[in-house]
């Protein structure tokens, strides 16, 4: 069995056993609202935290 065969039994073993009153997706009410931030100016986030630190 190759990981892709595996995948798609575990796949179906999910489908099978997952509740029908249950969604099988996740439901965002506000939206996807990002936990998590990259510094994407050049280190300007981290040389603000440092100067606060």
């Amino acid at each position: 069995m190759n990981e892709q065969q595996y995948l798609d039994k575990l796949e179906n073993l999910r489908k099978k056993n997952w509740p029908d009153s249950l969604p099988s997706k996740p439901h965002y009410p506000f939206g996807e609202i990002l936990i998590t931030w990259r510094d994407t100016n050049n280190g300007l986030f981290t040389k603000v935290c440092k100067t606060y630190t």
